[in-house]
């Protein structure tokens, strides 16, 4: 006779996510420097780790109008910014 053992649901599923690579870091520290620098950045400026921190929204895309063009840039979520000075204080918003 076999006994049949009923897990709960949450041994399965996780709540958190993983935690942010050294590169990771490294992408969002050099993306945080680009928009406190009020400098334009995209998928061409930024080397690194970038799809994991748009899945997990800390990059995100606008379209801005500048000299009557429409242009697609990225930027830092406040998320992302939060999450950067807790790792390194010397990141400022």
């Amino acid at each position: 006779m076999a006994l049949i053992l009923s897990f709960p649901d949450q041994y399965f599923i996780k709540d958190t996510q993983r935690p942010l690579t050294k590169l990771m870091i490294k992408t969002l520290q050099l993306a945080c420097n680009m928009q406190k620098s009020n400098v334009l950045f995209g998928p061409k400026d930024i080397k690194g780790s970038v799809i994991p921190l748009i899945k997990r929204g800390l990059i995100s895309s606008h379209l801005i109008q500048q000299n009557g063009k429409s242009q697609l840039t990225w930027f830092v979520t406040q998320q992302a910014i939060d999450m950067i000075k807790d790792i390194d204080p010397k990141i400022q918003r």
